[in-house]
């Protein structure tokens, strides 16, 4: 699992680390702090093969997950993406034939009122057909983006994380056992909160929480890339481990 500094966000390479102790020193500000509560994880599902509606890509130290969300829809999303374009036409025909005949001021703030629900409607039907999500982790942010149309995304600084889960939705929770409901791929914060990446079906939430983790574990600076300083630190933060311990002892001792 891969520990980032508390103080600036830096990744912590693994000389940097004692596990006995649950104490890192940072190799770019110098911070000396515990990750006692970095090591609270639940084990996740294992991941099996990539499913086809995913595009998984590693370069430049940067995880991209891809997907659209037309891939992803189930059965009743996509009767409210049909809903939606049924609506969007109604709409439409009830603005141009408010207008044909406008009399009043009120006809034409219910024309205004039909043009606005046609345009939601024609947008969200855009949003569910030609998005597409694009999830990325480089070495300070996890973010979210939904393109072309321009939707809702998030920002995660990589230090803020201590675990990743997949949890049912809120809104399914009456029925988890199911394979057709909403699992979030969420994020849980040191400060308590959580962020939801994405919500989908439960094999892809479980695949893609998976992949997260497993990028975030392994991501760690080789030994060899180290500065000779950083072994000087983790010297120093020993040495007054065990002087620590020498005191106390003689505290004892003298007692």
């Amino acid at each position: 699992m891969q520990i980032y500094c508390e103080n600036c966000g830096a990744a912590i390479p693994g000389a940097n680390i004692n596990i006995q102790e649950k104490l890192a020193v940072c190799p770019e500000c110098g911070s000396v702090f515990s990750f006692a509560d970095h090591l609270t994880r639940q084990p996740l599902r294992r991941k099996t093969k990539p499913p086809e509606s995913l595009s998984i890509t590693e370069r430049n130290d940067q995880l991209e997950i891809q997907f659209r969300w037309r891939q992803i829809l189930k059965a009743e999303e996509h009767f409210i993406t049909l809903l939606a374009g049924i609506g969007a036409v109604v709409l439409a025909r009830l603005a141009y034939a408010m207008y044909d005949g406008l009399d009043t001021i009120l006809e034409g703030l219910l024309g205004v009122g039909f043009v606005l629900g046609a345009l939601a409607c024609v947008y969200l039907v855009l949003v569910l057909l030609l998005n597409k999500v694009t999830l990325t982790i480089d070495d300070r942010l996890i973010q979210t983006r939904h393109r072309p149309i321009l939707w809702f995304g998030h920002n995660v600084r990589r230090a803020d994380v201590m675990q990743v889960e997949c949890k049912v939705a809120a809104y399914n929770d009456e029925n988890p056992n199911s394979e057709f409901i909403d699992y979030n791929v969420q994020v849980l914060l040191h400060d308590g909160s959580s962020v939801t990446l994405a919500a989908l079906r439960r094999d892809l939430a479980f695949y893609i929480a998976q992949v997260i983790e497993d990028y975030l574990d392994n991501d760690e600076l080789p030994r060899d890339a180290q500065a000779p300083e950083d072994d000087e630190r983790l010297a120093l933060l020993q040495q007054a481990e065990e002087d620590a311990a020498d005191n106390s002892l003689m505290g004892k001792s003298g007692g």
